[in-house]
């Protein structure tokens, strides 16, 4: 399954490709009947929408759902089952884990098979790492498809399955929701028609550029002819008569206005990438974290963030399901619990809210640890 990106995943789902198999007749009510023990992915920094059967190339719709996240993200066992791995020129590395009564869920694109906790074979516990987020197979962004087959059977709408163990957090999953798939009731034969007339207007494109091209030579051509002659003449004539009044005149000039413009300037624009504005908060995070698992969020890169700060401000909230502790470091560096930034004690289920400034790490990320289970805000407030 070809994804864009996740600003556009609606907009090419016309044209990606999906693992899953011909179109078929399944009632998505039937996936209340699944409850996940664990989210499928790690939702530190990931994102979905509902794309239930929407149309892919040929006759195929698409069964699963689609959640955006970097390379390297780790999947996780939504509940207790056997691990079946496979590999195809669509799903690329797949895992399959199969629960007793039969429902088994597949996981599509991964990167690389968690070898040390879930072999081909082995049967492991809800929230066991099975694998890494990739682009293998047919695809080419970052992305988990994840299916739901509950008791074995036909694939069923697993949007409601992952929102409702948040997946992606409580903002993403209740989106996701509320915005059911369009494509649920669209024929083949209506996408097909409808992917013809899309591929038409590029037919259009060459004209305009060939018009483009007459009027940039036209402008170019006048312009030298007209200036050079005008230029020569001026400085004939301005010597021999008025030397000693045009003397005064650009004295004057640099030493009044030159050095004023330049300050006005570096007041709007030369102090830009040197002094950095307060910035609105570009991320907020809610996730779950388990205790001593450590998370890295990415706090450089978004809208109104620069990627190359060099400090950030962060308020973290933490609500602890026990009183414990919690630290904050740069992603990279050798640290911890003990050796990181100390938030403030994590007092059980209360929000309490720390403010730190320090230098993003790897990739633009810090990453953060408590001691007990965590319900996570992280929101960047200001840029240096």
């Amino acid at each position: 399954m070809a994804v864009r990106r996740r600003a556009g995943l609606l907009a090419f789902v016309s044209t990606a490709t999906t693992v899953a198999a011909m179109v078929h007749a399944g009632p998505s009510g039937a996936a209340s009947t699944v409850q996940l023990m664990n989210p499928p992915i790690d939702g530190t920094n990931c994102y979905y929408a509902n794309t239930w059967m929407a149309p892919r190339s040929g006759t195929r719709r698409h069964e699963g759902v689609d959640i955006i996240a970097k390379a390297g993200t780790e999947l996780y066992a939504p509940m207790s089952g056997r691990v079946v791995r496979s590999q195809g020129s669509l799903a690329g590395n797949q895992v399959k884990i199969v629960a007793a009564d039969g429902t088994y869920f597949i996981y599509a694109h991964l990167s690389a098979y968690a070898d040390a906790t879930a072999p081909h074979g082995a049967t492991v516990a809800a929230g066991t790492v099975i694998g890494y987020v990739g682009k293998t197979g047919d695809t080419t962004v970052n992305h988990l498809h994840f299916e739901v087959h509950p008791s074995g059977g036909k694939a069923v709408d697993p949007t409601p399955v992952v929102a409702a163990v948040n997946t992606c957090g409580a903002k993403v999953a209740q989106r996701a929701v509320a915005n059911p798939s369009p494509w649920a009731n669209v024929t083949t034969t209506t996408v097909s028609k409808t992917a013809t007339t899309v591929a038409r207007p590029a037919t259009t494109a060459p004209t305009t550029t060939t018009v483009a091209t007459t009027v940039a030579t036209t402008t170019t051509t006048v312009a030298p002819t007209t200036v050079a002659p005008t230029t020569t003449s001026a400085p004939t004539t301005a010597p021999p008569t008025t030397a000693p009044p045009t003397t005064a005149a650009p004295t004057t000039g640099p030493s009044t206005s030159a050095p004023t413009t330049p300050s006005t300037d570096q007041k709007k624009t030369g102090g830009g990438p040197r002094t950095f504005n307060p910035a609105v908060v570009a991320l907020q995070l809610d996730s779950q974290i388990s205790a001593n698992r450590t998370i890295g969020v990415k706090v450089v890169g978004f809208p109104g963030i620069s990627p190359s700060a060099k400090t950030v401000t962060l308020s973290v909230t933490l609500t602890g399901a026990a009183d414990g502790q919690a630290a904050i470091w740069p992603c990279g560096q050798k640290a911890g619990l003990a050796s990181g930034t100390a938030l403030d004690p994590v007092v059980k289920d209360t929000a309490v809210s720390s403010k730190v400034t320090l230098a993003p790490g790897d990739r633009g990320r810090v990453c953060l640890v408590s001691s007990v289970k965590t319900t996570v805000r992280v929101a960047v407030s200001a840029v240096g």
